[in-house]
C-alpha cells in the first residue's frame, strides 16, 4: 500500500503541492527506515515530487543516500540526480559531484543507472565521464540489457569525439583505450537481445579502426565483420525479433561497403508474405548490394526466386507490387551484368543463348500480361518503364557483340 501511496503523491505533487508539503516530513522520516526498500521508495518519491519548495530537501537527501549501503538505494539516488536537475537546473554543480560519485560505483546496477543519467542530463561533459571509460568497457558485459544499449550509444558518441581518426588508423596504431571498447562491444554480439546486438554491430562498424582485422572475437579466431554480419543475421531470424526494420536497415549500410560477408546468408533475405513493404524493399536493396558477390550458382538460384516476384508483381495492380518488382528488375540487371562480363571471356556462341535466356525472364511475363489486354498491364506500364529498360539496353548490347 505504501509503493502505491508514494506513486499517487509524486504523480500528483504538480497539480496539488500544498498536499505534497504535507508529505515531505513522512518521506524523510521513512529515508531512516532499516528496510532498503522503503528508503528507496521515500527517496524515488521524494525525487519525483515536482515542487520547487522542496528542491533542497530533495537534493540533500540523494546527496544522503547516493552513498547509501543498499545497492538498490544507491540506483535511486542515481536516477534522482537527473529527475531534479530536470526541473532544478540550477543544482547542476551539485548534482555532478553526485553523479561523479554515483558513477564511481562498482555494483552494475548502481553504475548501469549514472550512465542514465549521465546521458540525460550530462550528455557533453566528457571530463566528467573520462574517469569511468574503463569501468564501462570491463563492466558492459555485467549491465542488464536495456543500459547495454544505452551504454553502447554513449560509446558510439564517446569514440566519435574523442577518437575521430580511429577509421583511418593502421592495425599497429590502434588506440589502447579504442581497443579496450572495441573487445567489450564484440562480447555482446552473441547477447540475446536484438537491441544490444544492433548496438554493438553499428558500434564495431562505426568505430572499428579495422573491420575487417582477424581477431579473437568469442573465442573464435575471425574478422569483425564476419562476427557481425553472422550476428545480425542471426538475431534477423529470430523468433522473437518484433521487428526486422532497425536490423535491415543496418545491414543494408554494411552490404553496401562490405556485401563478401553476406553472401552465405542470401537466402535469408528473401521475400515473405505478410511482410511490412519497407522491409521487402530493405531486403531487395540488400540482394541488389550483394549479388555480384554471390558464386554462379548462388546467383541462379536467386534469379529462380526473383522470376517468381515478377510474375507476382506482375498480375497485382496495387502500388506495393510495383515498387516490389522495380526493385526486383533493378537486382536482376545487377546479376546480369555481372554474368555478362564473365560470359564476355567464353566463345560467342554461348552469349547468344545468354541474352535469349535472361531477355525471356523479363520481357515474357510483361508480355504474357499484356496479351490479356486488361487494366493492370497498364497500370504497370509507366512504373516499369525505366527498370525494364535498363535491363533491355544491357541485353540488346550483348546480341550485337559480333
Amino acid at each position: 500500500m505504501r509503493r502505491y501511496v508514494y506513486q499517487f503523491l509524486a504523480h500528483f505533487s504538480e497539480t496539488n503541492p500544498a498536499q505534497a508539503l504535507m508529505a515531505v516530513n513522512i518521506l524523510q522520516r521513512a529515508l531512516s527506515d532499516k528496510n532498503a526498500l522503503v528508503r528507496g521508495m521515500a527517496l524515488r518519491a521524494l525525487s519525483s515530487i515536482r515542487v520547487r519548495e522542496i528542491a533542497e530537501v530533495a537534493r540533500l537527501s540523494i546527496e544522503q543516500h547516493v552513498l547509501d549501503e543498499s545497492p538498490f538505494v544507491r540506483r535511486i539516488a542515481a536516477l534522482g540526480i537527473n529527475k531534479l536537475y530536470s526541473f532544478c537546473p540550477e543544482f547542476k554543480a551539485d548534482l555532478r559531484k553526485l553523479l561523479e560519485r554515483a558513477l564511481d560505483d562498482s555494483v552494475p546496477i548502481v553504475f548501469g543507472a549514472a550512465l542514465q543519467t549521465f546521458e540525460a542530463a550530462f550528455s557533453d561533459d566528457w571530463d566528467l565521464f573520462h574517469p569511468s571509460f574503463h569501468k564501462l568497457c570491463s563492466m558492459l558485459h555485467e549491465l542488464d540489457q536495456f543500459e547495454q544499449v544505452n551504454a553502447l550509444q554513449l560509446l558510439t558518441r564517446y569514440a566519435r569525439e574523442n577518437f575521430s581518426d580511429a577509421r583511418f588508423m593502421q592495425d599497429e596504431e590502434i588506440n589502447n583505450d579504442l581497443h579496450a571498447a572495441y573487445k567489450a562491444a564484440g562480447m555482446l554480439l552473441r547477447a540475446s537481445s536484438p537491441a544490444v546486438v544492433l548496438e554493438a554491430a553499428t558500434f564495431l562498424y562505426h568505430c572499428s579502426p579495422a573491420f575487417e582485422r582477424i581477431f579473437e572475437i568469442n573465442l573464435v579466431a575471425r574478422s569483425v565483420a564476419h562476427a557481425v554480419a553472422v550476428a545480425l543475421v542471426r538475431v534477423l531470424s529470430a523468433p522473437f525479433t518484433v521487428s526486422q526494420t532497425p536490423i535491415l536497415a543496418v545491414i543494408r549500410m554494411i552490404s553496401e561497403k562490405y556485401p563478401q560477408y553476406f553472401n552465405t546468408h542470401y537466402k535469408e533475405f528473401y521475400l515473405k508474405f505478410g511482410e511490412p513493404l519497407n522491409e521487402k524493399l530493405m531486403k531487395l536493396q540488400i540482394l541488389q548490394s550483394i549479388a555480384a558477390s554471390l558464386t554462379d550458382t548462388d546467383q541462379d538460384l536467386l534469379l529462380s526466386e526473383l522470376k517468381t516476384y515478377v510474375t507476382y508483381s506482375l498480375s497485382q495492380v496495387y502500388v506495393e507490387q510495383q515498387e516490389i518488382t522495380v526493385l526486383v528488375i533493378r537486382v536482376i540487371s545487377k546479376i546480369v551484368e555481372v554474368k555478362a562480363l564473365s560470359q564476355l571471356q567464353n566463345a560467342k556462341e554461348k552469349l547468344d543463348d545468354f541474352a535469349d535466356y535472361y531477355w525471356s525472364l523479363l520481357i515474357n511475363p510483361i508480355i504474357r500480361v499484356a496479351k490479356n489486354k486488361t487494366e493492370i498491364a497498364f497500370a504497370n506500364d509507366v512504373v516499369f518503364q525505366q527498370s525494364v529498360i535498363e535491363v533491355c539496353s544491357l541485353l540488346c548490347r550483348l546480341r550485337e557483340i559480333d
